[in-house]
């Protein structure tokens, strides 16, 4: 019974110290260790054989298969087509452009990937956390991408080997900072800039630039 109860106790303490989304996603791993407590009782065989109960099953299952065909990020219908005529309704609008930016999710920053010299073996990286860092490390294997925190110097940055830096706008913005401030701080010049829709709402396109620190 001590095995049985502690797994809702862990839960307990892990969900009053969270303080953040996307619970269900995150307690995952909670699942097969809360679950014995709840069959032990012989209450369960009655409920389980109840119409109301398996009527639910069969409904959590058509959700499931719901979620999986119109999930933005593999969708198994040609939501791009189906959604063409979004000019009377922003429900349609909004749908489109959530399917057409999780369709580049993959490689999201590939536009950004395009401004720094296939040489560069060493990229600086500006961002709050959601960009897609794995689009600066192709080619894999001889790429490395190094996070640019606000404490950073440049020549913190020189030392570690980076000469070009890809830099969000969103990130500037929350650090109270415009792109010319950054490239001043640093000793840098611009040499891109690439528009990019965001794959999370709001589906908004926003900045992203590229800089080379100077020698």
């Amino acid at each position: 019974m001590i095995l049985l109860v502690l797994p809702w106790i862990a839960l307990l303490a892990y969900m009053a110290n969270a303080g953040m989304g996307e619970q269900g996603r995150l307690l995952s791993p909670y699942y097969p260790l809360l679950i014995p407590l709840l069959l032990v009782s012989p209450a369960q065989k009655r409920i389980v054989r109840q119409w109301w109960w398996r009527w639910g099953v069969v409904m959590a299952y058509l959700m499931a298969g719901l979620l999986v065909i119109l999930s933005p990020g593999h969708p198994l219908l040609p939501f791009d087509r189906l959604l063409q005529n979004h000019e009377k309704s922003a429900f349609i609008a909004r749908a489109r452009a959530s399917y057409a930016a999780n369709a580049a999710r993959g490689d999201e920053l590939s536009p950004v990937r395009a401004l720094i010299p296939p040489e560069a073996s060493t990229i600086g990286f500006v961002s709050d956390g959601n960009g897609i860092e794995s689009s600066l490390w192709r080619p894999f294997g001889s790429r490395r991408v190094v996070y640019v925190l606000p404490g950073d110097t440049a020549a913190d940055l020189r030392r570690q080997g980076v000469e070009y830096v890809a830099l969000g706008s969103d990130t500037l913005a929350a650090r109270n900072q415009s792109i010319g401030d950054w490239l001043k701080a640093y000793a840098a010049d611009p040499t891109g800039q690439a528009t990019i829709l965001r794959t999370c709402p709001p589906y908004v396109p926003f900045d992203w630039y590229v800089a080379r620190l100077r020698p």
